[in-house]
């Protein structure tokens, strides 16, 4: 249902939970954290279509470019969704088909949200995390649009044992890490996508 509150009596019978047309990105991923606890930690939840991250909320949230935010999708294990239907030479058809070939090759929305490791309001920047297998995938994500974060995140969450850290969407290596508890020294504008993946 667009635009209403829910009606919890119909979920049962939805084989895919929606955001909801959510005004901007804080929100998708707020909802989608929710959604998921509800639900359980591998529910699939459609982050509507991404172009709606671009309505923001003038008060709290302002944006200068019209930029659809897959990384907020993808970051929590939603299910990735567009609703750009123009031939319009104008449109930069490999960024989108990147990220929805990026959403398809990974299916983080069948991972194991882990809802339990950060709390919105305590831990900065604002963080999820999930499993896939044996790969522990990050959404780290910073406000409003155009903010940039310099520090310390945690990657909470590891076995014991030894992690390569890479960021997965520039196919960039980080380094490794030493599980249960690690934390990398990062700096980036929006969002951070990384994932720790066992080095033996």
């Amino acid at each position: 249902n667009c635009g209403v509150p829910q009606n919890f009596y119909l979920y049962p019978h939805q084989n895919q939970l929606i955001t909801s047309d959510p005004i901007g990105s804080r929100q998708m991923r707020y909802r989608t954290k929710v959604l998921k606890a509800f639900f359980g930690a591998s529910a699939p939840v459609l982050c509507d279509h991404v172009e709606l991250s671009v309505l923001i909320d003038a008060e709290e949230n302002e944006r200068d470019d019209d930029t659809p935010d897959f990384a907020s999708c993808l970051g929590v294990g939603a299910v990735l969704q567009t609703k750009y239907t123009a031939f319009d030479s104008d449109v930069e058809w490999d960024w989108y088909w990147k990220w929805l070939t990026l959403g398809k090759k990974l299916e983080l929305s069948s991972g194991e949200y882990l809802g339990e490791l950060y709390d919105y309001g305590f831990d900065q920047p604002e963080a999820h995390a999930l499993r896939k297998e044996e790969v522990i995938y990050y959404g780290f994500f910073v406000e409003p649009w155009g903010a940039t974060y310099t520090g310390p995140v945690e990657l909470r969450g590891l076995g014991a044992g030894t992690y390569r850290v890479e960021r997965y969407v520039e196919d960039e290596h980080l380094g490794t890490v030493e599980g249960p508890l690690a934390t990398l020294d990062v700096s980036f504008e929006n969002s951070l996508l990384v994932r720790a993946v066992p080095a033996n």
